[in-house]
């Protein structure tokens, strides 16, 4: 009994299987979807590992029952949501950066409110957060280089950068500052 158990939890579940086989099937034109919402082949194949994961835990939880004839619209359609989700992501990313940036231009005025306001917001946020920014934003650095010097994955890298501005646009607003 404990041997069947086992050989069950090395099987993927039936529905798992079946998407898997249909998604390496279409991979190609998904991909060519993904790159058409994103306009980036890089940005294209992650949001399409992310669908394929998100879907995959759906199928085997049994939070999702997908017929054959559906596997299509629900994979666009979570490739669009998906897509959205990362566009919105890079739009904020973009608006807080630009404030940063500027506020750093600005910075040689001691009396220029908004560049105070923004050093001391970063320095609210925890140290790794904090080095982050101040790497990418004012040292330039690219995720390559930073992920050499911290000797951490440059994927994990953006995933803390992103939080990081995330983390410092709220403490900007909760503070009432610009």
């Amino acid at each position: 009994m404990r041997d069947a158990e086992e050989g069950k939890r090395g099987q993927a579940h039936p529905a798992v299987q079946q998407y898997a086989e249909w998604f390496l099937r279409e991979r190609h034109r998904l991909l060519r979807y993904a790159c058409g919402q994103l306009h980036s082949g890089e940005d294209a194949e992650q949001v399409l590992s992310n669908v394929l994961q998100k879907v995959g835990r759906a199928l085997a939880s049994g939070c999702v029952q997908l017929p054959a004839e559906e596997m299509e619209a629900y994979t666009l359609r979570s490739i669009m949501n998906e897509a959205t989700s990362r566009w919105r992501s890079a739009e904020r990313r973009r608006k807080t950066e630009s404030l940063y940036v500027s506020c750093e231009a600005d910075a040689t005025e001691d009396n220029d409110e908004e560049a105070a306001a923004v050093r001391w917001a970063i320095r609210q946020l925890p140290p790794e957060f904090a080095r982050l920014i101040t790497l990418h934003l004012w040292e330039e650095m690219s995720f390559a280089a930073m992920a050499e010097l911290l000797h951490v994955p440059a994927g994990t890298l953006r995933d803390r950068y992103n939080r990081a501005l995330a983390q410092l646009e709220q403490v900007l607003k909760d503070n009432d500052l610009p």
